[in-house]
């Protein structure tokens, strides 16, 4: 899932591709039906991604 989320968010550092992974699929851990888990976690971390604020851009030089 993290990696489709980080060709999905390509400019999120990997570290909160990482820590939205692991919230969205902690949020679904007690899921009795854990067929779907995968598919909701995916569009639960995708719409958090999508509501970020833009990270400024580093400034090089």
């Amino acid at each position: 899932m993290q990696g489709r989320l980080a060709c999905a968010f390509p400019d999120t550092p990997l570290a909160v591709l990482a820590a939205v992974t692991a919230e969205a699929l902690d949020f679904f851990s007690s899921a009795r039906i854990r067929h779907y888990v995968p598919v909701l976690a995916f569009k639960r971390a995708s719409q958090r991604l999508a509501q970020r604020p833009a990270e400024p851009e580093a400034e090089g030089g």
